[in-house]
């Protein structure tokens, strides 16, 4: 059955900041195993570099669980009172490995700083290194991470947390917007879950002190059972505004802060590192290119895949779901690094109104880039093609018969790599020139077939 999605040229329903609104996430656990070098072959890999400079602009989070057990030394050799066996050190090589992949690939930094312990020293070393010393571009810093997924906190104890931190930090960091009131994972009874007395408490005691408040996003828990086609053709996987920015809003404007930004500043298809097979195959690439769509329309300014590239790091399986496996010190890049590179390089920062028919398989996003409308159709129907035909609003009849298409699919089976137009990257981790597909048409209505398991995106020239 052939679906009718309808475009309002006219109706800009979000903008969204090219510098700010996509970026991912290096883990802290990542620096964790010397004896795999920790992660600082992928930081000074000049092929990482060039794979992640293809995705820029962009932020890049310094978190993940880790955050909270770093103490931050001048070196290894450094005195330290870190007796918590399960703390590591992290020192200025890190840091400075950090701070110059930032700068390699031009991206800002969004600094995660450990509150759990109470040491405020701690991380006022680890902020004044990265902003004062190293001068990175740093606009953000995170308050902790995950209070209740790893440390344990009370509500009490997180807000006591925030509220000392930020007082003894403001000042010394005044060009910075805070980010914290991370707002719940998928299971109800956390400290943080927007329902709980906990968060109303958090939120009337530390709100005016947050900038921006954040949120974590997986669809559901690691459940190894749960399959590929379940995962691609359930739309609540990828409505972020009504799974989270909704609720946090409703809080938010009981507690009288107004419209405060919410940012989803980190985000998988799974908790606990992914499913195999899934989470780095095409499902997550169309999973992927869906909800930052849905991301942009829920008002979302910055939104962080966890992560962009990993491997094994002690018990953590980080290949599974980064868009770049590094495992083995060899480079696999899996297909939503492209879902990625799609919205990042080839669709736009104004939002256009779309909609039609909601239980279709295939789901739409319109934006407007450089003079053409840059229109993306998700097929999420594993074995079939389906027809969609695009009525446009505001745009002459004769500008739909000349348009291009890019097609993000995988050539052979789900768990191989990705291409756009058959274009990927190089050796050097460079993409390579992507030919468009162009096309002419007789008639005034624009249809396109778009595969099972894929991604277009339809590209036409607006009138002048």
């Amino acid at each position: 059955m052939k679906c009718i999605y309808h475009i309002h040229t006219d109706e800009i329903i979000a903008k969204t900041d090219p510098k700010r609104f996509l970026g991912f996430c290096i883990d802290a656990d990542q620096f964790e195993d010397a004896e795999q070098e920790s992660c600082l072959w992928e930081l000074k890999s000049p092929v990482v570099q060039n794979l992640c400079r293809e995705l820029a602009p962009a932020t890049i989070r310094l978190g993940g669980s880790g955050i909270e057990r770093i103490e931050f030394v001048e070196n290894q050799s450094a005195p330290h009172k870190m007796s918590d066996p399960h703390h590591f050190l992290f020192d200025h090589e890190k840091a400075d490995a950090v701070g110059e992949f930032c700068r390699a690939t031009n991206a800002d930094l969004m600094l995660s700083i450990p509150i759990r312990d109470g040491d405020v020293e701690n991380a006022i070393r680890m902020a004044d290194y990265f902003i004062h010393e190293r001068k990175d571009p740093v606009p953000f810093i995170e308050m902790g991470n995950e209070p209740d997924w790893g440390w344990g906190a009370s509500g009490k104890l997180y807000t006591e947390r925030v509220t000392a931190f930020y007082e003894a930090m403001k000042e010394r960091f005044p060009d910075q917007k805070w980010i914290g009131g991370y707002g719940g994972r998928s299971y109800p009874f956390g400290i943080c879950h927007p329902d709980s007395d906990a968060y109303r408490e958090f939120v009337a005691a530390c709100g005016s002190m947050i900038d921006i408040f954040s949120t974590h996003y997986y669809t559901c828990s690691a459940n190894r059972d749960y399959s590929s086609v379940d995962f691609m053709l359930d739309r609540w996987a990828t409505d972020i505004k009504a799974n989270r920015v909704n609720e946090l809003n409703r809080i938010l404007h009981h507690a009288g802060l107004g419209q405060k930004e919410i940012t989803i500043n980190e985000f998988n298809t799974f908790a606990s590192q992914g499913i195999d097979g899934v989470s780095n195959a095409m499902p997550a690439a169309v999973w992927l290119a869906d909800i930052v769509g849905n991301m942009a329309k829920a008002g979302s300014p910055i939104n962080n895949i966890q992560c962009g590239f990993g491997r094994k790091h002690g018990h953590y399986e980080f290949w599974r779901y980064a868009m770049i496996d590094t495992s083995d010190h060899q480079i696999r890049i899996n297909p939503h690094f492209y879902a990625f590179y799609l919205w990042s390089r080839m669709m736009g920062n104004e939002h256009l109104l779309s909609y039609g028919a909601n239980t279709h398989p295939v789901t739409c996003h319109a934006t407007r880039r450089d003079g053409c409308l840059r229109i993306m159709l998700i097929n999420k129907d594993p074995d079939e093609s389906h027809e969609v035909e695009l009525q446009i609003a505001a745009l002459p009849a004769s500008a739909l018969r000349n348009f291009e298409i890019y097609s993000l699919n995988s050539e052979a089976n789900p768990n191989n790599a990705a291409s756009i137009n058959g274009a990927g990257v190089d050796a050097t981790g460079c993409m390579a020139a992507v030919p468009p597909q162009a096309h002419t048409v007789e008639q005034d209505t624009l249809s396109v077939s778009v595969p099972a398991c894929s991604v277009l995106v339809v590209s036409i020239r607006e009138a002048s």
